[in-house]
């Protein structure tokens, strides 16, 4: 038997097409039997998985007291986040530079003739005595112009070793004596009014 509809062969058994569910005698489409089977099977599969699965049953909630606040999520304030400094290893190559340059300063002692500029422009202090302002007094147990006459004959003594190579010892050896006498002595606090003496700490 053939559909009149989609031409699909059937066998003389058949009444209703395979293909297009009509009718085969009459041509109209056959109405569809409402059974319980055919709406289970018209069910989404997840959801007749979940009907086969016992529903577990939630705990019944416990009666509030009266007057109770209902219980809320507590916030707790988000602290704010603190800046840190920055470790060493971490910090930029020119901070690194800068403080590397900053300590070896405080470990390298100036010269003789720059320290003593140097003291010379420290603050001034007063006298205990009498208030007034004392000055920085270096004492020498030699005068300078010893000291520069020896610096003279040294430098005379190099230029000399060119032509005689034995004097560039003895004048090295003047130059650094000259050195030596140079930083011989010390400094003090004199008040220029009372004469008062306060020796400066090394």
């Amino acid at each position: 038997m053939k559909c009149p509809r989609c031409g699909l062969v059937h066998a003389a058994s058949d009444q209703v097409c395979r293909r297009c569910e009509i009718d085969l005698r009459t041509g109209e489409a056959r109405p569809r039997a409402q059974s319980c089977l055919a709406v289970e099977d018209s069910r989404n599969p997840f959801e007749r998985l979940s009907a086969l699965v016992p529903r577990r049953s939630k705990p019944a909630a416990a009666a509030e007291e009266p007057g109770a606040k209902p219980k809320t999520a507590e916030r707790r304030p988000v602290e704010a986040a603190t800046p840190t400094a920055a470790s060493p290893a971490h910090a930029p190559a020119g901070r690194k530079a800068v403080t590397f340059f900053r300590a070896q300063k405080e470990k390298v002692r100036l010269p003789a003739f720059l320290r003593g500029k140097a003291e010379s422009d420290a603050p001034p202090m007063s006298c205990v005595q009498c208030s007034e302002p004392m000055r920085v007094v270096h004492e020498r147990p030699y005068p300078f112009w010893q000291v520069l006459a020896l610096w003279v004959l040294g430098g005379g003594l190099l230029i000399a070793g060119i032509f005689f190579h034995l004097l560039i010892i003895t004048g090295v050896l003047a130059v650094v004596a000259g050195f030596f006498f140079h930083r011989l002595g010390g400094s003090h606090w004199r008040c220029a009014s009372c004469g008062m003496i306060v020796p400066r700490a090394r």
